[in-house]
């Protein structure tokens, strides 16, 4: 759950997980985009739209994942890598 308000019901709080409030890096929100549409391959622009990011932003983060193995890319999209156990152990979580 990531939330911008300044504060919530004490109902909400009392029965979140310890860290449900705990709010995702860039880098985990794109391979967790990439990961739950792993059927199609995506531009760099358009993952920045889904996610409401910058554009150059997600385009430096997706060079640093391909280098790191998670993502392929296939000029001009970008797709997760098809090793699972791979991404389980980058420190990335998804």
């Amino acid at each position: 759950m990531k939330t911008t308000e300044a504060a919530i019901d004490i109902d909400e709080f009392e029965n979140a997980g310890a860290d449900e409030f705990e709010e995702q890096s860039d880098t985990e929100r794109i391979v967790l985009f990439l990961d739950e549409h792993n059927n199609r391959a995506w531009k760099a622009a358009t993952i920045a739209k889904q996610l409401g990011l910058d554009t150059d932003a997600v385009s430096a983060i997706l060079s640093r994942l391909k280098d790191r193995g998670l993502v392929r890319h296939k000029r001009p999209y970008w797709a997760i890598s098809v090793d699972r156990g791979h991404r389980r152990h980058s420190g990335v979580a998804v």
